[in-house]
């Protein structure tokens, strides 16, 4: 299966979208997007409805 993460930011009054798959946030992040995810879940960050399990 192959999981991609979005990762929005913001600067000034914009905001921007990139998405990354599974291999690139291994790559630039040294973690995979469900480590990604677990991490996102622990800050609070989370919303079942766009980030299905």
């Amino acid at each position: 299966m192959r999981y991609w993460i979005e990762v929005e930011v913001p600067f000034e009054t914009h905001k921007c979208k990139f998405l990354f798959w599974d291999r690139e946030c291994s790559q630039l992040m040294g973690k995979n997007a469900a480590e990604l995810r677990a991490l996102m879940m622990e800050e609070g960050e989370f919303d079942p409805r766009k980030y299905p399990a």
